[in-house]
């Protein structure tokens, strides 16, 4: 069973992969960009994945400030309601 599961995930790897493959051949031509004072010519697909690794970045800061207040915060219940957690 283990080793179908890791197969799976092998062949689902590898064609995602080349989906990818594809799709940065697809999105290879120059794009010009303007930010503020700047203006530079970049290909489009430095430009989405630069684009998702900071949206990916700021939901990373973003949940973990988020779930870290909302565990102190059931830790805080627990206490004050007497049970810290063990049966």
């Amino acid at each position: 069973m283990k080793h179908d599961l890791s197969m799976i995930r092998l062949w689902l790897a590898v064609g995602l992969g080349a989906l990818l493959a594809i799709f940065a051949i697809q999105n290879s031509a120059q794009v010009r960009l303007s930010f503020l004072f700047w203006d530079w010519e970049s290909r489009r697909i430095v430009v989405i994945a630069l684009s998702f690794f900071i949206g990916l970045t700021i939901g990373w800061l973003l949940k973990g400030r988020h779930s870290g207040r909302a565990t102190s915060d059931a830790r805080a219940k627990e206490k004050k309601a007497g049970n810290d957690g063990h049966p």
